[in-house]
């Protein structure tokens, strides 16, 4: 090692003045090269940690910002499906005309037979079941596939009805004990009195398939 030392030194020493300061630009501008590599690797290395942590912290954001809302949709999706586990109602019509019974009107009515709704009412066509898929799947897939739920509607009609006892029964059925709600409303005015109508409601229930069968 020292020899090879010494023989580097005594090249140096050989060499002119003119080639000494070529042979220190050359050494420079190697040790700028290898400057410059090291800071390409190593400051791009600290960049993509910078911008790893900064989507990190991004993300954690986030998720703490929609937290709250996913505990709230799991609370309300656990009381749907212990609503849908109690639901055995044999038929949407029982409690529908059951409600009916309990709003009386005001006026004549042709034809009718009392002054309670469940009087005009009438219960015409088969019930709609609809599979409910809580997960996605292709359609091919939920020909031959067991759909988690069953949504069953039922459509009562009135020939003619005052609007207020309408309004009354719709509020019924939607704050009822029972898993219904009103999924599709229609009415018509009566030319002869501006205060009656026709209508037509749709109801509608989610129960198990093994329930709905």
């Amino acid at each position: 090692m020292k020899q090879v030392s010494w023989d580097i030194t005594g090249a140096l020493d050989r060499l002119s003045q003119r080639e000494k300061v070529l042979f220190g630009v050359l050494i420079g501008g190697f040790l700028v090269i290898l400057v410059v590599i090291y800071q390409l690797l190593v400051g791009g290395v600290f960049s993509d940690l910078k911008m790893d942590k900064k989507q990190l912290e991004t993300k954690v954001e986030e998720i703490r910002k929609m937290a709250p809302k996913y505990l709230k949709s799991k609370q309300e999706y656990k009381a749907l499906m212990d609503q849908v586990k109690a639901n055995t109602m044999a038929s949407i019509r029982i409690p529908l005309n059951e409600i009916a019974k309990t709003i009386e009107y005001q006026g004549d009515i042709r034809g009718a037979t009392g002054n309670r709704l469940a009087d005009i009412i009438s219960f015409e066509g088969q019930t709609v079941t609809t599979p409910v898929f809580l997960r996605p799947r292709s359609k091919r897939a939920k020909k031959h596939a067991k759909p988690d739920l069953v949504r069953i509607e039922q459509t009562a009609r009135f020939r003619e009805v005052p609007v207020k006892a309408l309004l009354e029964y719709l509020d019924k059925i939607e704050h009822s004990d029972k898993l219904m709600w009103v999924s599709k409303v229609e009415m018509t005015r009566r030319f002869n009195n501006m205060a009656h109508v026709r209508a037509s409601i749709t109801v509608a229930t989610l129960q198990l398939p093994s329930e709905a069968q």
